[in-house]
């Protein structure tokens, strides 16, 4: 199994968006001067397994490339990107159409991890866990519907198996491989996702549900939070994690830690995981 990780582009924000603030306008810009805005990666992932190929997150789209985003997300979460970091270009120079895709997998809605979606139509499914599209709804501002509303999101439900900070899981492939493990907080419906090896070690791409590597070491909570006590027990389980042997990798959405590089994981044979980072 290979593991592609993408930076597709940047998004410029406030620090009180990936470290909680006491004062929650900041992460607006108010009070807060744009001087220190961070440029943050903004990644997707492919996941490629026994000969199917997955997409997590799709990032900005070509079109947002050259529009930028909608007031008033444009001020406090603006996209910075070139024509060619769009993912479907990416994807191009590995020689994989959208149509290549057998699902697109949304760890959340919010749009620098939806608005690509229009570049990829074309691919065979699409979807997101159920208590996030529900949330939808209620988040008119912040979920951006035009930027996921052009394709049929698939709805799949976590399964209660006590895996997790939430206790809840679900496995893309049916065979433990691929697993997205519930880590609510800073959405209800977020997962994170962990990829294993035959030999037990293994890597989390946690998305937003930390954006900095010492989001984990010193538990600081994403800015942004439906819940700022599930987001406690995710960040706390992501802590754990770290600490076990077997896990190589936490790997944040936004964390400019995180290079692009392909993961080599052999989900058969005890083969210790590979890391080669992109040319």
């Amino acid at each position: 199994m290979k593991v592609h990780i993408f930076h597709i582009g940047k998004v410029d924000v406030y620090p009180g968006t990936p470290i909680r603030d006491p004062n929650p306008f900041h992460k607006f810009g108010i009070g807060e001067k744009k001087s220190n805005k961070m440029k943050l990666p903004v990644s997707s992932y492919l996941i490629e397994h026994n000969g199917r190929k997955i997409l997590i997150d799709t990032g900005w789209s070509r079109e947002i490339a050259k529009t930028g985003a909608p007031w008033p997300l444009s001020d406090f979460a603006k996209p910075l990107l070139k024509k060619e970091d769009c993912m479907i270009r990416q994807l191009k120079k590995m020689h994989i159409d959208p149509s290549d895709l057998d699902g697109i997998w949304l760890s959340h809605l919010d749009f620098d991890h939806t608005s690509g979606l229009q570049d990829f139509t074309a691919a065979k499914s699409f979807h997101a866990s159920a208590p996030e599209v529900k949330d939808k709804k209620f988040h008119l501002l912040r979920y951006q519907k035009n930027t996921f509303d052009m394709v049929d999101i698939q709805l799949f439900e976590f399964e209660e198996t006590g895996i997790g900070p939430a206790g809840k899981r679900y496995d893309v492939f049916g065979d433990g491989s691929v697993v997205l493990i519930n880590t609510p907080g800073h959405t209800d419906g977020l997962f994170s996702t962990k990829i294993t090896a035959a030999n037990g070690q293994y890597i989390i791409q946690a998305e937003d549900t930390v954006y900095l590597e010492k989001s984990i070491k010193e538990e600081i909570l994403p800015g942004y939070c439906m819940s700022t006590k599930e987001a406690k027990k995710s960040v706390e389980w992501l802590k754990e994690c770290s600490k076990d042997p077997s896990c190589l990798l936490i790997a944040g959405n936004h964390d400019p830690a995180i290079q692009p590089q392909t993961i080599w994981i052999d989900e058969k044979e005890d083969r210790p995981i590979e890391f080669h980072p992109h040319q």
